[in-house]
């Protein structure tokens, strides 16, 4: 540790892939997804114990399928289509505030912060795999953009974290968060 504190940054990419059921009921898109993101972590801590931290990423949602159901009483016969998903995005990040105690070895601290998360998804074509026989019949071309949906997550935080530094450079860490106030703004366009 130098004279005012210590600084930590670090760099990831992450392939994922995620089946996602929808939020809100009686309409309820299912997601299977394919992602790449890119991600960078940093932390500043001055002598006090005082320290801002946070970590941020994004990238392309490259693939993947949207399963758009509607139920009775909203659509009338059950509807079930299919379409799939290209050209999509996906932003997220999370800045926390907070103070930690030091030993040798243990860091024990807490924080307040923000959370944000940002999810584009564009579902081309459309084809009814029910038996609805008014909505995506004749199918829609999957060279029509046929739903835009995105999704925003905004979060406060307010946690715990710790850190163990062990056998000559090895680290291990752990930040346990509370969700007291968190909103959504959800949209899709047909």
């Amino acid at each position: 540790m130098d004279a005012i504190g210590t600084a930590l940054a670090e760099h990831r990419r992450t392939f994922s892939g995620v089946q996602a059921a929808g939020f809100f009921f009686p309409v309820s898109p299912t997601r299977i997804l394919q992602a790449h993101t890119g991600e960078v972590f940093g932390r500043l801590e001055h002598l006090s114990g005082f320290f801002i931290k946070g970590f941020g990423g994004a990238g392309p949602i490259t693939g993947g399928n949207l399963q758009d159901e509607d139920f009775p009483p909203v659509i009338v016969p059950y509807s079930s289509t299919n379409s799939d998903q290209r050209d999509g995005r996906l932003a997220y990040a999370t800045v926390d505030l907070g103070w930690t105690w030091r030993s040798e070895g243990i860091k024990l601290g807490f924080f307040g912060g923000y959370f944000y998360n940002f999810e584009r998804v564009n579902a081309f074509g459309c084809t009814q795999t029910a038996t609805n026989p008014f909505i995506c019949v004749p199918p829609i071309p999957n060279s029509t953009l046929a739903i835009t949906q995105d999704t925003t997550w905004n979060a406060v935080r307010i946690g715990f974290n710790g850190e163990w530094r062990f056998a000559s450079g090895w680290r291990a860490g752990l930040d346990l968060a509370w969700i007291p106030i968190a909103w959504l703004n959800a949209n899709d366009t047909h």
